[in-house]
């Protein structure tokens, strides 16, 4: 997944309209891969384009890839060698995930609990070792910004009945404050110094 975002916590229309423009150019550079977009001018969120894909099944299925929406670029066909890519552009979204000690029944209302306090979109989902993974995208609204992710977790934990517990909460990736702190060190560094950046991955301990 490729995602273009102004480096904002605030809705801001022109700088969305110029990530979406850089993903739809990304997008038609590929060659041999699908490619599926999503956007403004797909008129479709990340969330909706994956469900058109094996992305949520493979969670708990090691089926082969799938994918029920045709292709904007490349082949219409997913290989396990190659799968699929999806490209698009919204607002700075932080993803963050909490796996819960719970029934899914629980999950899903933890889930909904935060989507009605917060108005983002969050997913819980059946995880390994029979865990339930509430995840969500912290995205800001309007002039709302992104929720904090404090306050998220405690929607979660009030959310959940006695007998439930939270396992483990992380980010994936940056926050935003965080993105924008690591973007500015970049941008005032030599270009020779640039290739020399942590990656995000290495920033944040995790694979390569």
């Amino acid at each position: 997944m490729v995602s273009f975002m102004p480096l904002t916590e605030r809705r801001d229309d022109d700088l969305l309209e110029a990530c979406d423009a850089l993903a739809w150019r990304f997008g038609a550079a590929f060659d041999g891969v699908p490619i599926l977009m999503y956007g403004p001018r797909k008129q479709r969120s990340l969330v909706e384009t994956r469900r058109g894909t094996s992305f949520f099944a493979s969670t708990k299925d090691a089926g082969p890839p799938f994918m029920n929406l045709a292709p904007d670029f490349g082949p219409s066909n997913v290989t396990a060698e190659k799968g699929a890519a999806v490209v698009g552009a919204q607002p700075y979204v932080t993803n963050y995930n909490v796996a819960l000690d719970c029934s899914l029944e629980a999950g899903r209302a933890a889930a909904a609990a935060v989507r009605a306090r917060f108005g983002v979109q969050v997913m819980a989902l059946p995880h390994a070792d029979g865990l339930v993974e509430v995840g969500c995208n912290l995205q800001a609204g309007g002039d709302r910004d992104s929720p904090a992710v404090g306050e998220v977790l405690a929607c979660i934990e009030s959310s959940l009945p006695p007998a439930c517990s939270v396992r483990k909460a992380y980010v994936i990736g940056l926050a935003p404050g965080d993105a924008l702190a690591r973007a500015v060190d970049a941008l005032a560094r030599e270009p020779a110094e640039r290739s020399t950046f942590p990656r995000t991955h290495e920033a944040c301990g995790g694979p390569p």
